[in-house]
């Protein structure tokens, strides 16, 4: 008999199958909490700065107010004449001077985001394990909830002064448009933000919507304005929304206008404002992917 030992045999290591790229990309491709985390947290910084900041708080709430009450005050009596009205109806103004409080923040919220760009905290957040997509979500809802916030003590003054909705349709719209001109401000301000090479270069935009803002017909009906200009008013993306809202809330000023029928009016706010949000969101996009790709 032989003495050698009878070889042992062991069972061979069981192998886990990799897990699939599917999983992989749905794992990847799922949204973090901790970037929703971090983007709320960039949000609630911006709001704690701006409260700290007594002019950034003082404007974003008396600005708008002082606007609609000096325009009542200075030039109430002229339209209300332009309007054949015996007392003026607030309401083209108030909207017109609420899509304005909410522009006139634009310059200033994008100059703080080169600021931030020029002071380094922009490059470090990016290099952190969240990255930068947190901090320009932060940053647009920062200035979308800062000019919601503008739109509420102009509509206060209005109501205050004697404007009234008479009807739901009204209402609704008009909660459309201040929501509608936030996201647009939002967008731009993210696309001015990370695009200006200086906080002054922000400043092109406003001539622009000095514009569009005093050759609508939130002072005077568009008919009202020189042949020259008339087309321009007519035509003025703040005009159609501005006529959507007087057809929808009817009564005196509707009849003396001859605007009984809002489809039109609406139809065109919506055609713009598809046509502004897609230059708005590409400008954006552009700026904050080209910003990433230099900070990586």
């Amino acid at each position: 008999m032989s003495n050698t030992p009878a070889t042992t045999y062991s069972p061979a290591p069981s192998i886990e199958p990799a897990p699939s790229t599917a999983r992989l990309t749905s794992t990847a491709t799922k949204p973090s909490p901790r970037r929703a985390h971090a983007s709320w947290a960039h949000t609630m910084r911006l709001f704690r700065r701006f409260v700290r900041t007594r002019a950034s708080l003082l404007s974003t709430i008396f600005t708008p107010m002082l606007m609609i009450v000096f325009q009542w005050a200075l030039f109430g009596d002229l339209i209300a004449k332009v309007q054949g009205l015996e007392k003026i109806d607030l309401l083209p103004l108030c909207l017109m001077l609420i899509l304005g409080s909410q522009w006139l923040y634009i310059p200033a919220n994008s100059a703080e985001i080169v600021r931030e760009r020029q002071s380094g905290i922009v490059a470090r957040v990016s290099t952190s394990t969240s990255g930068i997509r947190p901090l320009i979500a932060g940053e647009w809802l920062f200035s979308f909830l800062r000019t919601i916030l503008a739109s509420i003590p102009a509509l206060v003054a209005s109501f205050v002064f004697g404007m009234r909705i008479h009807t739901c349709s009204a209402a609704l719209w008009l909660v459309v448009a201040v929501i509608g001109g936030s996201i647009f401000t939002a967008t731009l301000v993210l696309a001015l933000g990370f695009g200006a090479a200086s906080p002054d270069a922000t400043m092109i935009v406003t001539p622009l919507f000095m514009v569009a803002l005093f050759l609508s017909a939130g002072f005077v009906p568009a008919t009202a304005f020189v042949s020259g200009l008339q087309w321009f008013a007519r035509n003025n993306p703040v005009t159609h929304v501005i006529e959507a809202e007087i057809a929808l809330n009817g009564g005196a000023l509707a009849n003396n206008l001859s605007l009984t029928d809002a489809t039109s009016a609406m139809t065109m706010s919506g055609i713009w404002f598809i046509g502004v949000m897609v230059v708005a969101g590409l400008l954006a996009v552009f700026a904050t992917t080209r910003h990433s790709r230099n900070t990586a």
